[in-house]
């Protein structure tokens, strides 16, 4: 019956119009003035109707539908209101009318410039291309320079589109008219298919005046597109979706979504939920009249419900069918807030609706004469243009967008985390903005492209001069680049914020290679954890597993995928079976025997912040799979008195290193129940147990770990040299109540005591590896995890810093937003691992994302991503996808024995997976990731040097050997005279130099250690470890320390043997030749040659 009742109104309106086509001869359409008047009517009163309808909703769901349950309200005063207290929900309509104003003024002819000037002097605010076009014009880059993509980072998006429609109501059934004045205008703001959104909907109004139904509208507008360019292919593909689905919009919306939804362009949206470029919002334009079938209601409220600018979308399709209906036939509905709006004037110009109305019928009939039509006093003759095919025209060709920082505070400044960016690219775009700043102050931000001055970006907070690209360069070789920024001219209280950082590649996120895992039945846990080691001297590594569900298991390697895919389990594994639900494990060697123990500590399942109920603390293993609890007794820092409150199962999260260098493992601890880190200095055996004795704190310094609930990490130690001393350091993070995290270092002088550091970075949630990205024999942090509503999951590496007097603090080598991790607990769920055989540390980033969507568009947020370090740890390659999940852990290992890293993970999938042929489901897997790379780096001995003596302590130090890459780390070991290990590491197989785990251990990147040891006969070893952890052949050395005389005997195996002696201040006066001995006092004279 609805069908029946708009039928009738055309059959009334095309009764006043009349069409005649002879043989040879362009067809001509007349029509009575009054008609001509009443469409232009309806095409203007349609879109100030629809953009107020759907403004209350613009942009508010951006990758999804409004949901049916969002009642679109339409009260009255509704139009009033928005030009009385958001006058700029208008720009689609005041933009329009600045360009008639010109002509009103200037004529049909009027030229370019005028219309720049016109607008971009005007004083209404203006966002994405309109404002990147009037940023550049102010600046001298005039059209059509100012909207071509590589001056207008916006190119592409939708301005042009929501401002034709003065363009097709100016040109009635003359669309190559309509399409000429585009050119002009529309190449002011937009190229490519952000232009052919407004040549198009110019041509849809062109083409409402004339034809009888919306579906002709369309799809004759759509034939000046040319065929080849993006903006047609989606377009004709809604057509088509139509066509096939008639009567479901959303299914066509799903489908559009589905395989058009990414924008390369526009710097906000990148790779976001959101988008505003033109094919996709013209695509709800042509959703909402299609299946609207010419209700006016039913089409704004579909192109509405389609979301993204859900104001701008619904102006456009109710204008276009509003022409094509009529001003007259607009349902009554909606006519009386439109009324009572039509003769007040809009913002920032000088007409009104009632006035606009004259003036552009006033256009229109000019554009009809100059066009071979005719005039009576009551009708006007068309002469309906054929319409032609506009240039093929595309933004960023074979560009390619991927993220690699995000919100950098202070760009520019001292205060800025990180200033230089480096990637492999040819292209890169900066979103931001300047806050802080007066009006008339202006940033001058210089940006310097590999070495030179490229550009010196103003900046301002002016909305007339603003722009929110703080720099962009589309026309790089393609390769490595650096560009760094600088502030000219600071300001107190100015904070330039680079929001999101791209580069641009050939190469899409479709090209990027995936691992298909090898998926484990029955072993796949939530809250798991894990390690791989050679629990059983075979020389292959075995594996423990753990998890909330299964508890712990046991395996055997068996070096050989065929065989039960590389694993046997042990059945008879000892008391670390009850070690289960967020386990964090270390491999060590506690009692030195040979054989690999565990450190393993967990939470209790119901409850995580009570005491767990199962054994934790050190397993000592019986070189077979079996591990039995070691009795450990916590002393105070008198190391005399018993803590009997002191309960080990309240711990969370530990490592394990010699802190004093006394040859014993000393542990740290941490957990919420704890209160704050402690490390226990190991005292040795007493009776059967093991005694530790507290450190002493400040207890001022109150680091205390807070629980805030049961996702949240209750603290996440590390022990590692970070400051290249030789001396064991540790990291704490987590969700402390300082909301800090802390780098404790190590005093060489008094080992075991501690100063602490602050990180420029806190995370909830965490996970942080170590390693030595950067190649400057210092070990970088990688950190990831929650860190506050604004900024989200995000990860970063930083680096630390000396100061020529010794003290260190850290600064951002590099933002990475690449892989967000959620829900961790204080076991590596990332990890630094050289995966690619370069002799580089490259990262494996795994953990739940915030990112995926209702509509499961981004589901490889799941994945693990295996990331390339090109060297110096600033530059990444895109990311190799394999399995990933949340409440996860990372475990590195080498199933296949071929000396390549191998990738394991366990943990919970809440979505399936499959992502360009990577496929995996739902629930708990296990998984293993098997590195293809057949190359592995072949890591030789260091070269030992001459045994010092500085200060009463005994200097040991190597040099790399000639072929290392140089970011190697290294183990030393120390024993006396009878064998004992007095000082150093002990995972390693001091004969052939294999390590037994792969983890970066007590390895670090000193190169020398300065040792206080009581005089005596000593032999050391020093091997060097890779980034792939693994280890080589040891260099053997001795020396002998004369306590009475300080002196020192040195020999090494790597040398002819040679003896030297040293004064007690470590001045070396003279060296022997063959077996000569030189002999010096201790006020620095000889007495013997």
């Amino acid at each position: 019956m609805k069908r029946i009742f708009k039928r009738s109104l055309f059959v009334a309106v095309f009764a006043t119009v009349s069409v005649c086509v002879s043989a040879g001869i362009l067809s001509t359409v007349t029509m009575k003035k009054d008609t001509l008047l009443d469409k232009i009517k309806g095409g203007w009163a349609g879109q100030t109707i629809g953009c107020a309808y759907g403004g209350p909703t613009e942009f508010q769901y951006r990758g999804v539908m409004i949901p049916d349950s969002r009642v679109i309200e339409y009260p009255d005063g509704h139009l009033k209101y928005f030009f009385e207290h958001v006058p700029s929900l208008y720009d689609d309509i005041y933009m329009d009318l600045t360009f008639v104003e010109v002509f009103m003024r200037e004529g049909l002819d009027a030229p370019v410039t005028s219309f720049a000037q016109g607008f971009a002097y005007a004083d209404y605010p203006l966002w994405h291309a309109n404002q990147l076009a009037r940023y550049n014009i102010r600046r001298g880059i005039m059209p059509p320079a100012s909207g071509h993509w590589k001056n207008n980072p916006h190119a592409d998006c939708i301005d042009f589109q929501i401002e034709a429609d003065f363009a097709g109501l100016m040109c009635p059934g003359l669309v190559n008219s309509c399409s000429s004045i585009c050119d002009r205008i529309g190449h002011m703001l937009n190229y490519g298919d952000g232009w052919y959104g407004g040549v198009f909907v110019g041509a849809m109004y062109t083409q409402a005046f004339i034809e009888k139904d919306i579906e002709t509208v369309v799809s004759k507008a759509l034939t000046v597109i040319p065929e080849e360019s993006k903006f047609y292919k989606c377009i004709s593909d809604v057509i088509a979706w139509h066509k096939q689905y008639p009567d479901d919009w959303k299914k066509c919306w799903q489908l559009y979504n589905d395989k058009y939804s990414k924008d390369v362009g526009c710097p906000e949206l990148i790779l976001a939920a959101g988008n505003i470029d033109a094919t996709m919002n013209s695509a709800y334009v042509v959703m909402g009249l299609l299946y609207g079938e010419e209700d006016f209601g039913k089409t704004m409220d579909i192109a509405t419900r389609c979301g993204q600018d859900s104001d701008c979308n619904p102006s456009t399709a109710a204008g276009v069918l509003a022409t094509m209906i009529g001003y007259s036939n607009i349902p009554e509905k909606w006519m009386p807030n439109l009324r009572e709006v039509e003769d007040i004037t809009f913002p920032y110009v000088t007409l009104s609706l009632s006035k606009t109305y004259e003036v552009v019928n006033d256009l229109a009939i000019k554009e009809i004469l100059r066009n071979g039509g005719e005039e009576t006093d009551s009708t006007v003759t068309i002469v309906v243009q054929a319409p032609e095919k506009v240039k093929l025209e595309q933004s960023f060709p074979d560009m390619n967008p991927h993220e690699m920082a995000n919100n950098i505070e202070y760009l520019g400044t001292d205060k800025s985390l990180q200033n230089t960016f480096k990637f492999r690219g040819k292209g890169v775009v900066v979103h931001g903005g300047i806050s802080g700043a007066t009006s008339d102050y202006e940033a001058q931000l210089e940006v310097t492209l590999d070495g030179k001055v490229d550009k010196v970006m103003v900046l301002c907070t002016d909305y007339r001069k603003r722009t929110d690209a703080l720099y962009w360069n589309y026309e790089l070789e393609d390769g490595l680049h650096t560009v760094t920024f600088k502030l000219l001219n600071p300001k107190e209280g100015v904070n330039i914020k680079a929001e999101r950082l791209f580069y641009y590649t050939s190469f899409s996120n479709d090209t990027i290679p995936t691992l298909q895992p090898v998926t484990y039945e029955g072993l796949g846990d939530a809250n798991s954890g894990g390690t791989a080691a050679d629990f059983d001297n075979d020389g292959i590594l075995d594996l423990f597993f753990t998890g909330f569900s299964i508890g712990a298991h046991v395996y055997k390697g068996t070096g050989s995928l065929d065989d039960s895919q590389g694993y046997k389990e042990v059945a008879d594994i000892g008391d670390i079976r009850k070690v289960n639900n967020f386990a964090y494990v270390m491999p060590c060697d506690f009692n030195l025997d040979g054989n690999v123990d565990l450190l393993a500590f967990d939470a209790d399942q119901s409850n995580f912040h009570t005491n767990d109920r199962g054994d934790e603390g050190i397993f000592l293993g019986d070189g077979n799979g079996k591990f039995t609890l070691l009795k450990m007794l916590a002393y105070q820092s008198d190391g005399q008195t018993l803590d009997a409150s002191f309960d080990w199962k309240r711990v969370k999260s530990a490592d394990i290193a010699d802190f004093n260098n006394d040859g014993l493992q000393d542990i740290v601890v941490t957990s919420d129940r704890i209160g704050y880190a402690i490390v226990f200095m190991n005292m040795g055996a007493v009776g059967t147990g093991q005694a530790f004795k507290k450190v002493t704190y400040d207890s001022s310094l109150q680091i205390r770990v807070r629980n805030k609930n049961k996702n949240a990490c209750m603290g996440y130690v590390k022990a590692y040299d970070m400051n290249s001393d030789g001396y064991m350091d540790f990291v704490l993070l987590g969700s402390m109540m300082t909301e800090k995290a802390y780098c404790f270092l190590n005093n060489p002088e008094n080992p075991g005591e501690f100063t602490y550091v602050e990180l420029p970075m806190y995370r909830d949630r965490p996970s942080f590896d170590i390693a030595d990205v950067n190649n400057d024999g210092l070990p970088d942090i990688y950190m990831a995890g929650d860190y506050s509503s604004s900024e989200g999951w995000v990860n970063r590496i930083f680096t630390p810093v000396i100061a020529e007097d010794g003290t260190m603090s850290f600064k951002l080598l590099c933002g990475m937003p690449w892989q967000n991790n959620d829900i961790l607990m204080g076991w590596r769920s990332s990890a630094f691992v050289d995966w690619n055989g370069d002799g580089y540390a490259d990262l494996i980033e795994t953990g739940r994302s915030d990112t995926e969507k209702e509509d499961e568009t981004n589901l490889d947020s799941r994945a693990s991503k295996i990331r390339i370090n090109f060297g110096d740890g600033t530059a990444w390659a895109e990311p190799i996808l394999t399995a990933g999940s949340n409440a996860n852990a990372v475990i590195l290992t080498d199933v296949d024995n071929n000396g390549a890293i191998d990738y394991m993970r366990n943990g919970t999938n809440d979505l399936a997976v499959d992502i360009k042929g990577l496929q995996y489901g739902t629930g708990e897997i296990a998984t293993l990731t098997v590195n293809p790379n057949e190359n592995t780096y072949s890591i030789q001995p260091p070269v030992l040097n001459d045994v010092a003596v500085e200060d009463t302590a005994v200097v040991l130090s190597w040099n790399p050997a000639e072929s290392a890459l140089g970011n190697e780390t290294y183990e030393y070991v120390v024993f006396d005279e009878n064998g004992k290990i007095v000082a150093g590491t002990n995972m390693v197989d001091y004969t052939t130099g294999k390590r037994k785990a792969l983890t970066a251990g007590n390895a670090c990147q000193a190169k020398k250690i300065r040792l206080f040891l009581p005089g005596g006969k000593y032999t050391y070893a020093v091997q060097a470890v890779s980034t792939a952890y693994q280890g080589s052949a040891f260099t053997k050395g001795e020396f002998q320390l004369d306590n009475a005389t300080a002196v020192t005997s040195a020999k090494r195996s790597d040398k002819k043997k040679k003896e030297v002696f040293y004064t007690t201040d470590g001045v070396k006066t003279s060296a022997s030749k063959g077996k000569n001995r030189v002999l010096i006092t201790s006020e620095g004279k000889k007495i013997k040659g």
